[in-house]
């Protein structure tokens, strides 16, 4: 779990920056929230930059201005990609559907994904092998993401609150303390 304590700081600061962000969009905009979209490309933003300025991780460029954040971390000698908990499940869903459809021949490939969820609890990580498609560069998970472990938060009451990726976006400010998260016990 410590070789993954780096890259989980990040992923923690670049949390509470989205909830900075928030409060910020708010008061420019007539109290109207940043769109659920808005808010993971924040995240993604602020881990990027992160990445790209420890010495301990070198950002891989490509896609980057779509918000894909892949990274080689020099410690484990390992490149991962990062994906959503929930991106991970989505993108099952999708291509068990295509694979009835038709069978495609997939290739492995060195690049590892590192899957996180944030939670009430704190952050949690996973890591899944990855495969693509052959003549295609989109990299898929191969299984479930393995657990690594759950980081928790510096402040359990540190009033930004949390985000789900996973929930639809109406324009609402989703991840509000006050909605009721007892339903599923996840942010």
């Amino acid at each position: 779990m410590s070789q993954y304590d780096g890259i989980a700081q990040i992923l923690i600061d670049a949390y509470f920056s989205v909830w900075d962000y928030r409060a910020w969009h708010k008061k420019e905009n007539d109290d109207l929230p940043p769109t659920l979209f808005a808010k993971v490309h924040h995240l993604r933003s602020v881990v990027q930059a992160r990445v790209a300025s420890t010495p301990r991780f070198s950002l891989d460029p490509d896609w980057t201005e779509f918000g894909r954040v892949q990274f080689e971390d020099h410690d484990g000698e390992e490149t991962f990609l990062l994906r959503s908990s929930k991106g991970i499940h989505i993108e099952k869903e999708r291509r068990q559907r295509e694979t009835l459809l038709n069978s495609v021949p997939m290739i492995q490939s060195d690049v590892r994904i590192l899957a996180y969820q944030f939670k009430r609890e704190g952050l949690e990580l996973g890591v899944a092998g990855t495969k693509f498609e052959e003549g295609k560069r989109r990299l898929i998970a191969a299984g479930p993401p393995s657990f690594v472990g759950l980081w928790s938060y510096e402040s359990d009451d540190d009033p930004r609150g949390s985000f789900d990726q996973g929930a639809p976006d109406a324009f609402g400010d989703l991840g509000d303390m006050d909605v009721d998260l007892a339903s599923n016990g996840e942010l």
